[in-house]
């Protein structure tokens, strides 16, 4: 009995011994899996902060290159198409640029596509060129001071800003700002009127600006300069013939005689009349168009219109005594469409037949040349991000 009970015992202790050994399998087994997994885990966190990092750097990289490309359009206007690859450590990371002309005009699309290792990123953004700062005309019309007297038969499409007084009787379908004062008897001001207003510092447009050389995107050009007291519809300044590559904007220097320039029947010109005296009007037909960012008429005196002559400006007038009569009668017409600068007068009372100014932003805007040559240089800012 004493052997067989000793069997059992052994027989029992066997059982136990088996199942702990096999509990003890399960947990090492169960160790080894936790640690595979641990260590499977840790590999798959490590790779993935690895591509997120390759994203982040693929992501700056490509911004970088929209910064290099708005860099080359600063420099140089008319570069297009793709450039690079541009290389950084070792050729582990690089990026190509494309520039293309935008959708708008001044505008452009730069794209940039970066590689960190087997990270790619595209992104692009539209930009916006000024080659030189400008002088943005916020009136249709500023007169820098005295009095004014406008006509009957004006029509002014924009504000008004006046450094003086204002006697109206013009059509105005906008706001008027006078300093010492605005009579509106006839209630032709459809805007609001401000009598007392602080005097606002006149543009500084001026003819020497032009009457030499003038310089954008760091490069010098040359006006052309001529003595012409007439200009007629077989003058070779007709058309855009004065723009040129050493003359981008066709701005010409009149020096005549009398210190007057007449326009005759049919005269049609794009580009800029500078003259340190005054423009005549004399036939019908005239058509002046100035070249973007720069002005149509640069006069020290005046615009003179005279009898049955009619006239359609394209672009911002800056005649400092104003636009006046010269025996101008019903038939006498001035079209301006861009804006009117002046010292003085604005469009004097006494003109009898039909004017009008309409203001229009982009004509109204000019390159300020008078700013000195560090000032003027070109600047490129981006209008939208594309993606």
């Amino acid at each position: 009995m004493k052997q067989r009970a000793t069997i059992r015992k052994s027989n029992c202790y066997r059982r136990r011994g088996g199942f702990a050994l096999v509990l003890v399998m399960i947990f090492v087994v169960t160790a080894v899996i936790l640690g595979l997994s641990y260590m499977s885990s840790a590999s798959i966190h490590t790779a993935v902060s690895k591509n997120l990092l390759s994203q982040a750097q693929a992501r700056y990289l490509a911004e970088s290159g929209i910064q290099h490309g708005m860099y080359l359009l600063k420099n140089d206007p008319n570069v297009t198409g793709a450039r690079g690859p541009f290389t950084l450590r070792n050729s582990v990371e690089t990026y190509n640029i494309t520039i293309s002309p935008g959708a708008q005009p001044g505008t452009w699309t730069i794209g940039s596509t970066a590689n960190v290792k087997a990270t790619h990123r595209t992104t692009s953004a539209t930009v916006s060129r000024v080659a030189c700062p400008p002088i943005k005309l916020k009136q249709g019309m500023f007169v820098g001071n005295g009095s004014v007297s406008f006509p009957w038969g004006l029509v002014l499409n924009s504000d008004v800003q006046i450094n003086g007084y204002c006697f109206n009787l013009a059509d105005i379908n906008g706001s008027v700002t006078a300093t010492q004062g605005v009579d509106d008897y006839c209630w032709r001001i459809s805007g609001d009127v401000d009598g007392s207003a602080q005097a606002v510092t006149p543009p500084a447009v001026t003819v020497a600006q032009y009457s030499d050389t003038y310089s954008l995107n760091g490069q010098n050009y040359t006006s052309t300069v001529r003595s012409d007291a007439q200009l007629k519809s077989d003058s070779n300044l007709g058309g855009g013939a004065a723009i040129t590559a050493t003359n981008i904007g066709g701005v010409v220097y009149l020096r005549p005689a009398g210190g007057t320039v007449q326009l005759w029947s049919n005269f049609t010109f794009q580009g800029t009349i500078v003259i340190d005296g005054n423009v005549e009007i004399m036939g019908t037909g005239v058509t002046l168009t100035a070249v973007n960012g720069f002005p149509a008429i640069v006069a020290s005196g005046c615009i003179k219109v005279d009898r049955n002559a009619t006239a359609v400006v394209n672009g911002l007038v800056v005649a400092k005594q104003g636009v006046i009569s010269n025996a101008a009668n019903s038939a006498s017409s001035l079209t301006i469409n861009g804006g009117l600068l002046c010292d003085s007068t604005g469009v004097s009372g006494g003109l009898a037949g039909s004017y009008s100014v309409t203001y229009q932003k982009d004509r109204a805007q000019i390159y300020d040349f008078s700013l000195n040559s560090a000032a003027r240089v070109p600047k490129v800012c981006v209008v939208n991000w594309n993606d």
